[in-house]
């Protein structure tokens, strides 16, 4: 097929795509917030005999128009019924849900867990999916995890619930979830949560799909809202799989739950036909959500403030800065290490030494030669002093509670 001469002289052609695919050419209109594979076909064409079949006759002309844009020119063009399997498909999309009216699920979260999130955002927190090809045609937010039976012995559902609240499940111990009433264990006294929900805390409602509006507005509530209650800045994505507030107030507990709802996971996302922006990082939501004002990049990383003042180099050592603020542990930074003949030349300090003494070193860069050498160093100098050192990886970033739990408050978190 031969490319038109003059694509001026062809005027406009429709907002639509082409998916070619074997033996056949499938023509759809993109709709905000869907995925590709998701989208109405209005025509076909045949590659090989160079038929285009449009499923309506005031589509001939501009799709002709669209595919001579393509550099392909129709030999025939003829009107013609959409396949059984086709029009189921076009159904489905024709009523999945858009960004401004999500389809709510029964019986999900109740009302009074609702009432921990502002109305505006309480929409996106009762969405689900559809079944087929219809699940990936499904708007941000219609990506629920299918149900599983809480109440077998699930070792799936109890390994979740263990890592999310940090303390070994009480099997004998059974109630109905805080969040949605379903049958659920518990890994904290009176603390039950459902195998659904303990999945939707991990992955999130949410997913990004290049198109923003309200349901980002959610997303930035909820990653605001968590730097607030639970980590005094803003969380890493690690530390979102482990619930940090204290265990004595279980409506902070489900409000910091509900929030993990509201954050998508990136790696998870899913682009419309046309996105208006590629998905965004983890940094790119921290830094869209406004929790990361004074970031600079450099080489060691994103340069921030924490929340107490204190330089960081790292967001990864802002992390750490912000728990040990957040729980109240006296943390000074870049403390000096005692000099050595052989040992510390250089002036080598520490990340923080907490009230006791203890030094703390958040380690992020082992993968460097250099640096590596530096912190056997640093632990060679330590055990010399006898100096109490705690190491800290990005690998603990959602169990700090257990790395810090010898000066955090009775009772709390981990």
């Amino acid at each position: 097929m031969d490319a038109p001469v003059d694509l001026e002289a062809l005027g406009s052609f429709p907002d639509a795509l082409i998916v070619a695919g074997a033996g056949a050419w499938s023509i759809r209109l993109p709709k905000p917030g869907m995925s590709r594979d998701g989208l109405p076909e209005v025509g076909w064409l045949d590659p090989d005999s160079g038929t285009l079949t449009v499923y309506a006759a005031p589509l001939a002309e501009p799709l002709t128009v669209l595919l001579r844009r393509h550099g392909v020119q129709p030999l025939l063009v003829t009107c013609g019924a959409p396949r059984k399997e086709v029009e189921r498909h076009n159904l489905r999309a024709a009523v999945a849900p858009t960004e401004s009216s999500p389809v709510s699920c029964s019986s999900r979260v109740t009302a009074a867990a609702q009432r921990l999130i502002p109305k505006p955002h309480r929409r996106w927190l009762n969405v689900k999916p559809y079944d087929g090809a219809a699940r990936a045609a499904a708007t941000a937010g219609n990506l629920l995890p299918p149900l599983i039976d809480d109440a077998a012995q699930n070792p799936y559902y109890r390994r979740a619930l263990d890592s999310l609240f940090g303390t070994p499940v009480d099997p004998a111990e059974r109630g109905p979830c805080r969040l949605c009433g379903r049958s659920a264990q518990s890994a904290r006294p009176r603390l039950f949560c459902c195998h659904g929900c303990c999945a939707l805390a991990r992955n999130g409602v949410l997913r990004d799909n290049g198109e923003d509006g309200a349901w980002t507005e959610a997303i930035v509530y909820a990653l605001r809202r968590l730097a607030e209650i639970e980590f005094s800045g803003p969380p890493s994505l690690a530390q979102l799989d482990r619930v940090c507030v204290p265990f004595e107030d279980p409506d902070v507990i489900d409000e910091a739950m509900l929030c993990r709802f509201l954050v998508p996971r990136p790696g998870s996302t899913l682009l419309s036909a046309r996105p208006a922006r590629p998905a965004r990082t983890w940094t790119e939501w921290l830094g869209y959500a406004g929790l990361l004002t004074d970031g600079v990049r450099t080489s060691m990383g994103t340069a921030t403030t924490a929340t107490d003042g204190h330089l960081c180099r790292s967001l990864f050592e802002r992390h750490v800065d912000d728990f040990l603020h957040h729980w109240g542990v006296a943390h000074d930074p870049e403390p000096a290490y005692p000099r050595h003949p052989e040992l510390n030349t250089t002036g080598l300090r520490a990340d923080w030494r907490l009230a006791d003494g203890t030094f703390v070193e958040a380690l992020g860069l082992m993968t460097k030669e250099a640096y590596a050498a530096k912190v056997a160093r640093k632990r060679e100098l330590a055990r010399h002093h006898r100096l109490r050192l705690v190491t800290v990886t990005a690998e603990d970033l959602d169990r700090l509670s257990e790395v810090f739990a010898d000066w955090l408050p009775k009772g709390s978190a981990g």
